[in-house]
């Protein structure tokens, strides 16, 4: 209602708020829902000549939540929930929003299908929340949707169905839900157990960069860029990474700034990067401050590249803090500290940023401590991703050496497979030898007998070699001399001496 209302003739008459509230206040007396539920919202608003009574507003909402208005019950949860002219009290809460939920109120079916998942008020029940969700989603709930999208993509209280994800997907996007849109062109895009659709794929990555999901701008341009399944577009690439940009993305922003160094336009790069830096991003100062070291932009010089770097590492920027401390060890561009140095590893070591702790250990010879080199670790991840073998090997070495990363061998078998699996030669021989030894996993000698065999197939010399050794001694594998006699000609042919040695003593 608002400050009109009809007089007892019919006619419209202008009230004053006082008079509005008389009038509201009284139909509330007469049980007339509407009235009990605008005068919560004035008191709790503080709107219209009112003074904000949390307490007011809590015994209009509760009366009219008791004569069935959806909303009221749904305002009245929130005020159980944050104890707002009232005591906290969750079970209350949970009841408010079932009520409202059975008015038709998407929202609270929602609200109260969490509570259930998360206990609160009341016991976990996930068939109950997932009844809520079903609920919510049929009243045009966008977000019960999405998140039931989740549960079944997942296996959270319901049998796991990537066809019932990728429908209430479908149901989440077409009522304008960002995240449901960006989920369903993954599924479209990379899916292994149901149809893929790329180019459906991609214009749902739009939809979602249209409703206002940043990262999803972000990654589509990364995807025009690179050349995802043949679709490279420079245009489109730089206007998605320009719309994250807009929408203060902070990676947009970078990946926009990389897009122009690539270009050759380190002017417009360093214009981008010194904004996104004043905004507060720290991770823009390092990256200003790494390509002033490696003198990329205009003006770079070890001055800038520190004023950047301490910046960003008063912000708890690690890479920072890290690439500053080898500066200060090595005395580049600035007077050598090793005390500093030490101040600044610890630092960044604490932050659990791995580089630091390695380097912390060298700083008696600061020429083997390491630099935190960006995007490059993050750039070879995203095109393993998208199919470039032989970044997925480099990445892999890198964890398996710890080169400018801390070693994992977890992760190194990861990266070698995906190589391996896209017939790398050396990235089978390798992984091999991670299983011979039992590094990142069970030591396997039958697995690491296939991926010798495999990288021997592709005419890799001391796979070859590797493989004939398991075949011989018949480690976790049936002893078989005949195939180890032919594995070790092979090598030997392909000029591994060792092969030819032991050839020799197969035939005396």
């Amino acid at each position: 209602m608002n400050s009109r209302t009809f007089t007892k003739k019919g006619r419209y008459v202008r009230k004053s708020s006082a008079k509005s509230r008389r009038w509201r206040k009284k139909s509330c007396t007469y049980k007339h829902k509407d009235a009990c539920y605008q005068l919560g919202l004035m008191y709790k608003n503080g709107d219209k000549g009112v003074r904000q009574s949390h307490k007011k507003a809590f015994q209009y909402m509760q009366r009219a939540c008791t004569l069935d208005h959806a909303r009221g019950c749904y305002y009245l949860a929130l005020a159980y929930e944050k104890g707002r002219g009232t005591k906290t009290s969750l079970k209350r809460a949970l009841k408010a929003h079932e009520k409202a939920c059975t008015l038709g109120l998407g929202t609270s079916c929602n609200n109260a299908g969490f509570m259930h998942k998360d206990a609160e008020g009341t016991k976990k029940s996930l068939p109950k929340a997932i009844q809520l969700f079903e609920r919510a989603c049929k009243l045009k709930e966008r977000s019960s949707c999405y998140n039931l999208g989740i549960f079944y993509k997942r296996g959270t209280g319901v049998p796991r169905s990537p066809q019932m994800s990728r429908r209430y997907y479908q149901i989440a996007c077409d009522y304008h839900h960002p995240q449901g849109c960006y989920y369903l062109g993954v599924s479209y895009i990379y899916s292994k157990e149901l149809p893929t659709d790329i180019p459906l794929g991609l214009r749902l990555f739009e939809k979602s960069c249209r409703y206002g999901m940043s990262s999803s701008c972000s990654y589509l341009g990364k995807l025009y860029e690179q050349g995802y399944n043949g679709q490279n577009n420079k245009k489109k690439a730089k206007r998605f990474f320009q719309l994250a940009c807009k929408a203060k993305d902070e990676k947009g922003c970078l990946q926009l700034s990389r897009f122009h160094l690539r270009h050759d336009q380190p002017r417009l790069a360093h214009n981008i990067l010194v904004k996104s830096c004043t905004r507060g991003y720290p991770r823009s100062c390092f990256w200003l401050g790494w390509l002033s070291q490696q003198k990329k932009l205009p003006k770079s010089s070890y001055k800038a590249a520190i004023s950047y770097y301490k910046r960003a590492c008063k912000q708890k920027e690690t890479g920072s803090c890290n690439n500053l401390a080898v500066l200060y060890a090595r005395g580049e561009g600035i007077r050598k500290s090793r005390y500093r140095a030490k101040r600044l590893l610890t630092k960044a070591c604490s932050g659990r940023f791995p580089i630091a702790c390695v380097n912390k250990r060298q700083l008696r010879s600061p020429e083997k401590m390491l630099f935190d080199r960006g995007f490059e670790h993050l750039n070879l991840q995203s095109t393993c991703l998208l199919g470039q073998t032989k970044d997925c090997y480099t990445l892999a070495k890198r964890y398996h050496k710890g080169e400018g990363i801390k070693k994992n061998f977890k992760q190194a078998r990861i990266y070698y497979q995906k190589a391996c699996a896209a017939q790398y030669a050396k990235a089978c021989f390798t992984l091999g030898t991670l299983y011979d030894a039992g590094l990142g996993g069970k030591q396997s000698y039958s697995k690491a007998a296939a991926h010798f065999s495999q990288g021997c197939k592709l005419e890799h010399p001391k796979s070859c070699h590797k493989a004939g050794q398991i075949f011989e001694l018949g480690l976790g594998v049936k002893r078989d001399y005949a195939k180890a006699q032919r594995l070790f000609k092979k090598a030997c042919d392909l000029k591994v001496q060792s092969s030819c040695r032991r050839l020799v003593l197969f035939q005396q």
